[in-house]
């Protein structure tokens, strides 16, 4: 069992308190992929979304909008604003037409309306202009936001809380959908040969993470 430092306990901490569960809320939820019941294909443990067929579910939760999905697991804002790391490596998109925003107003909740008024440069940006909004300086992409959201969201998100965590050779732990998931675990040890298979958008908030070689 991982026993992590007072400043790794404060980081996953605060991370969770995003979620609204607290260290505690781990405890007690060891896996071991090599020792657990695990799923047909592949000889994995899947975790997950109920509806996925997985052999842990998560709790799920709507995501509302692009704003709460950058607070729940994007990257947050200040790494660029206060700490000055550069966001070079960030595709940011132009600002969106003003006949992108108009049709959000005009389609708004009907999505295929939406899709089928938008160019398809413009539909290309929308993910782009997400993908930016999520990992980059959002500001930089704010305009983006009202068609984002139109086009995106609500989604449906899982949380996964988590012991600690470790993964064998041939038995993955595997991380499935429908929709983002957040994978909360005191610590991950992924022992030589182990494998971790994701199918879809997922955020891991650890407290130790370690890769045996």
């Amino acid at each position: 069992m991982a026993t992590l430092t007072d400043i790794e306990a404060q980081i996953l901490e605060a991370r969770l308190k995003v979620y609204g569960h607290t260290l505690q809320d781990l405890e007690g939820k060891d896996y071991h992929t090599g020792q657990q019941v695990k799923s047909e294909a592949g000889r994995a443990l899947c975790f997950g979304h109920p509806d996925g067929g997985v052999d842990i579910a998560g709790t799920v939760r709507e995501v509302k909008d692009i704003a709460d999905m950058k607070r729940l697991g994007g990257v947050p804002d200040y790494h660029y604003t206060d700490e000055k790391l550069s966001d070079s490596h960030i595709d940011y998109p132009p600002p969106p037409p003003k006949s992108a925003l108009a049709a959000c107003e005009t389609h708004a909740g009907d999505v295929c309306r939406l899709q089928d008024a938008l160019d398809p440069e413009t539909l290309g940006n929308v993910a782009r202009a997400a993908r930016a909004y999520l990992t980059g300086n959002s500001a930089k992409v704010k305009d983006w936001e009202p068609v984002i959201n139109a086009m995106q969201f609500p989604v449906s998100g899982t949380v996964i809380n988590a012991g600690d965590v470790v993964v064998s050779p041939g038995n993955p732990l595997r991380i499935d959908g429908p929709g983002p998931v957040a994978y909360n675990a005191k610590s991950i040890t992924v022992e030589p040969g182990g494998q971790i298979l994701v199918s879809t958008e997922v955020t891991f908030n650890v407290g130790v993470f370690t890769v045996q070689p």
